[in-house]
């Protein structure tokens, strides 16, 4: 067994929301956010496409588009164009404050239409959860950058799909080829509703806000608003405890979350961000915001056990339609806190053909196992393994070591003539490497540089 050990330090990302709500009708006071600059960012760069544009020519009967990765549909009812005309839709990247998915550009820019056009975005049971049915929406980009929201837009929580009218493609009066995106946004940011934590294990915390679009008679517009968040808590707890993890506010709407050195009973802790505000948004006010986030933590070390399968066709080999199966067993330990990978109880199984003879050339030809000494062409004597990042993902690599390989011997004896020897050359063993995700979870791989031969298993054992 070798070790061999890598110094990693993993952090992620999580932004979750909760949202308390009142029915009241009172007007917010003062310090309630209104629409305007303040100290937000309020505009954002035009995005440039990001897949193929859809088109269809409809006429005064209407006609419907839907966009190439079905998560947007415009819907364009008889009597709103007066003659043929080419429509598309085209994904755009989205730069909407809050915004999810694709945004979409609407072509020929500044079109008008007779009677109002209906615009869906259809949205995931993930984003519902994430946020509050009122606080999603629909907005507009003009050609300076900035978005506007639609106050009448109408969501469909239980097919999940949220949809306004309009009567123009871009805004009245900005008919510019850079502007009039469209996007589905939300008031506050949930992403993603969980995340798995090591022991021990950080995580950032951030809260994203924009300002309540029309509240108290503004104007349509919304950007970031800072929303600095005083109290933060772990299962209730303000600050947390070495129980059930700490949070630490380092920066306005940023904490660090530290997940505790034992894992917690239950496992799963609830961490959250305490919003002082009150709103007013469609004729609804909300009392306070409760940012959480659910952190499940689990043990650093995962267990494994590794099968791995040789099933090789060896027709071209020993001259009669047979098949080779040969593989290893052993047990696999990565420990995450200190980052090492170590291997146990490797078991070599006897490799096998089936069936063990048959005909060749008016003789025939049979398989003789254990001469020479049979370890097949699957022989591990040692496995080194280690733990490594490749594009933000962690995997862990398994060096295999083997020793006295062979291919399986036959003997053929022929109708006429001496019988004579066939294989039993010796190899280099395979494989050679496996990666896998650095997850507990079972995988199966195939590796394609052994052309579907080996299977490798990995099961969680623990």
């Amino acid at each position: 067994m070798k070790i061999k050990k890598v110094l990693i330090l993993p952090i992620s990302c999580i932004i979750l929301i909760s949202i308390l709500q009142s029915c009241s009708d009172d007007t917010p006071p003062p310090n309630t956010n209104q629409n305007g600059n303040g100290n937000g960012q309020n505009t954002t760069q035009i995005g440039s496409p990001n897949g193929g544009p859809v088109t269809a020519t409809i006429g005064s009967s209407g006609g419907s588009i839907i966009s190439s990765d079905s998560s947007f549909e415009l819907i364009i009812p008889a009597g709103a164009l007066s003659s043929n005309t080419d429509i598309t839709v085209q994904s755009v990247e989205n730069f909407c404050f809050n915004g999810h998915g694709n945004a979409f550009r609407l072509a020929p820019d500044g079109q008008q239409f007779l009677q109002p056009v209906t615009i869906k975005f259809h949205y995931s049971e993930e984003i519902l959860a994430n946020t509050y049915d009122i606080l999603m929406g629909i907005a507009r980009q003009d050609a300076s950058g900035h978005w506007h929201s639609f106050n009448d837009a109408a969501n469909d929580t239980v097919n999940r799909v949220i949809s306004v009218g309009i009567t123009q493609f871009g805004l009245p009066g900005d008919n510019s080829t850079d502007g009039g995106d469209v996007s589905f946004f939300d008031i506050a940011h949930l992403m993603p509703l969980h995340a798995d934590l090591d022991v021990s294990q950080q995580l950032i915390l951030n809260v994203t806000y924009i300002a309540v679009p029309g509240a108290n008679g503004g104007g349509d517009e919304i950007f970031y608003l800072p929303k600095p968040i005083h109290s933060w808590y772990v299962n209730s707890i303000q600050n947390g405890n070495s129980t059930v993890g700490t949070i630490i506010n380092i920066q306005g709407q940023t904490a660090i979350y530290k997940a505790p050195a034992q894992i917690p009973s239950p496992n799963t802790v609830e961490v959250g961000a305490l919003v002082n505000t009150r709103i007013n948004h469609r004729g609804r006010v909300l009392e306070q915001f409760m940012l959480t986030s659910r952190i499940t933590i689990k043990s650093s070390v995962y267990h494994f056990h590794l099968k791995i399968n040789e099933l090789a066709d060896w027709y071209a080999r020993a001259l009669y339609p047979c098949f080779l199966t040969d593989g290893v067993d052993m047990d696999i330990t990565v420990d995450n806190g200190n980052n090492t990978v170590s291997i146990n109880n490797i078991l070599n199984r006897l490799p096998n053909v089936a069936p063990p003879g048959g005909p060749y050339s008016g003789g025939t030809v049979e398989w003789l196992p254990g001469s020479p000494p049979d370890f097949g062409t699957i022989n591990v004597t040692d496995v080194e393994g280690s733990v490594y990042y490749s594009l933000g993902v962690k995997y862990f690599n398994l060096n295999f070591n083997h020793n006295n390989c062979k291919f399986p011997r036959f003997i053929v004896r022929p109708e006429n003539g001496n019988p004579y020897f066939i294989g039993g050359q010796s190899v280099p063993g395979h494989p050679v490497e496996l990666n896998f995700v650095d997850k507990d979870s079972s995988q199966t791989l195939v590796p394609p540089n052994y052309g579907g031969e080996i299977t490798a298993i990995l099961t969680v054992t623990q």
